[in-house]
Protein backbone atom coordinates (compact mmCIF):
# COMPACT_ATOMS: atom_id res chain seq x y z
CA UNK A 1 0.00 0.00 0.00
CA UNK A 2 1.12 3.68 -0.50
CA UNK A 3 -0.03 6.84 0.59
CA UNK A 4 -0.76 9.91 -1.26
CA UNK A 5 2.61 11.04 -0.11
CA UNK A 6 4.30 8.59 -2.07
CA UNK A 7 5.37 6.82 1.34
CA UNK A 8 5.01 3.11 1.80
CA UNK A 9 5.99 3.03 5.62
CA UNK A 10 2.46 2.57 6.67
CA UNK A 11 1.49 1.32 10.08
CA UNK A 12 -1.77 -0.44 10.92
CA UNK A 13 -4.24 -0.85 13.90
CA UNK A 14 -6.41 -3.59 13.03
CA UNK A 15 -10.14 -3.75 14.72
CA UNK A 16 -10.80 0.05 15.54
CA UNK A 17 -14.28 -0.41 14.96
CA UNK A 18 -17.09 -2.60 13.52
CA UNK A 19 -20.18 -2.00 11.71
CA UNK A 20 -23.38 -4.72 11.25
CA UNK A 21 -26.46 -4.06 8.77
CA UNK A 22 -28.92 -5.81 6.87
CA UNK A 23 -27.03 -6.20 3.81
CA UNK A 24 -23.59 -7.97 6.38
CA UNK A 25 -21.14 -7.22 8.90
CA UNK A 26 -17.40 -5.67 8.74
CA UNK A 27 -13.97 -5.14 10.98
CA UNK A 28 -12.58 -1.83 10.54
CA UNK A 29 -9.00 -1.05 10.48
CA UNK A 30 -7.15 2.24 10.44
CA UNK A 31 -3.45 2.78 8.68
CA UNK A 32 -1.48 5.96 9.58
CA UNK A 33 0.95 7.04 7.37
CA UNK A 34 4.11 7.12 9.38
CA UNK A 35 6.07 10.16 7.03
CA UNK A 36 3.16 12.44 6.44
CA UNK A 37 0.64 11.34 9.49
CA UNK A 38 -2.27 11.33 7.01
CA UNK A 39 -4.81 8.43 7.83
CA UNK A 40 -7.58 6.07 5.76
CA UNK A 41 -9.89 3.39 7.10
CA UNK A 42 -10.26 0.10 5.84
CA UNK A 43 -12.54 -2.99 6.18
CA UNK A 44 -12.96 -6.83 5.87
CA UNK A 45 -16.82 -7.24 4.94
CA UNK A 46 -18.69 -10.61 5.33
CA UNK A 47 -22.09 -10.65 3.30
CA UNK A 48 -24.91 -11.76 4.34
CA UNK A 49 -26.02 -12.99 0.55
CA UNK A 50 -23.03 -15.18 0.67
CA UNK A 51 -22.43 -18.60 1.43
CA UNK A 52 -21.97 -19.51 5.17
CA UNK A 53 -18.09 -18.58 6.75
CA UNK A 54 -17.02 -17.24 3.11
CA UNK A 55 -13.71 -15.47 3.01
CA UNK A 56 -14.53 -11.36 3.66
CA UNK A 57 -13.91 -8.79 0.70
CA UNK A 58 -11.42 -6.27 1.46
CA UNK A 59 -12.62 -2.86 0.69
CA UNK A 60 -9.59 0.10 1.29
CA UNK A 61 -10.30 3.52 1.78
CA UNK A 62 -9.31 5.42 -1.33
CA UNK A 63 -8.90 8.81 0.42
CA UNK A 64 -6.66 9.39 2.92
CA UNK A 65 -7.31 12.34 5.05
CA UNK A 66 -5.25 14.07 7.64
CA UNK A 67 -7.93 14.05 10.16
CA UNK A 68 -10.29 11.25 10.00
CA UNK A 69 -12.12 11.74 13.10
CA UNK A 70 -12.03 15.35 12.96
CA UNK A 71 -9.21 15.77 16.19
Amino acid sequence: MVCDCGSTDISTQMDVGCDIDPSGEERQHLDTCNKCGKSRIWVHRWSFDGPPLSEPKVYWGKKWSESLFGI
